[in-house]
């Protein structure tokens, strides 16, 4: 679970979990530092429940997931690329 943290990251994901894995995030922003290709807030193999969260600035997607809910967020100064990612 994570609740009420900031995170800025430079490449790749801030969150990852494989598919026997399930998260839940809950008021955490998501700060894109740089326009780097594939930047990805979140992304979950395995179930996600994001809530109440910030992701500002990516060029990728900002959430990626197999399974679960993404509800309550702001998604903003996003480009190129989609704000959720459903992948199976």
């Amino acid at each position: 679970h994570a609740r009420e943290i900031t995170s800025e990251y430079l490449f790749g994901a801030s969150l990852y979990t494989d598919a026997s894995s399930d998260i839940t995030v809950d008021f955490v922003n998501f700060w894109a530092s740089a326009v780097v290709p594939n930047q990805k807030g979140i992304q979950a193999l395995g179930r996600v429940c994001v809530t109440n969260s910030r992701f500002v600035g990516f060029s990728g997607e900002s959430v990626i997931g197999a399974n679960g809910m993404v509800c309550n967020n702001l998604f903003t100064g996003s480009y190129g690329g989609n704000s959720v990612l459903r992948r199976n």
